[in-house]
């Protein structure tokens, strides 16, 4: 059962490898699947985040963020956002010195889909 307006997302884009070529990301989308086991009830206005699995017989309340691991039978309600990592400040601030800024360097091109497993 799925609710209205809800946003489900199965990849990411490339803003973490050591081997990052452009700032805030650079042409790599990262195949990163959702997983919604069955009897999961996801009421309106939920965002479902790129690798989330849902454990089968779960309730995601109205408008959730939801991401990572949802146990089967679980009830989940409110936003989740907070910090959970920090990017590599060197390297960010590396490639915009050099002027390695996504729109200037990849528009246009589009994107190569990797799996996470491949990047460094």
């Amino acid at each position: 059962m799925i609710g209205p307006h809800v946003f489900c997302y199965a990849g990411t884009h490339n803003y973490g490898s050591s081997d990052l070529n452009a700032v805030p990301f650079d042409d790599r989308y990262i195949d990163a699947p959702v997983i919604i086991e069955e009897n999961v009830w996801i009421a309106g206005n939920v965002s479902i985040a790129p690798g989330t699995h849902i454990g089968k017989g779960a309730v995601i309340g109205m408008g959730c963020t939801v991401a990572g691991e949802i146990p089967p039978y679980a009830v989940v309600v409110g936003d989740k956002a907070h910090v959970i990592k920090y990017r590599d400040a060197q390297r960010y601030e590396e490639l915009a010195g050099k002027g390695r800024v996504y729109g200037d360097v990849f528009a246009g091109k589009g994107f190569t889909f990797v799996k996470k497993t491949d990047l460094r």
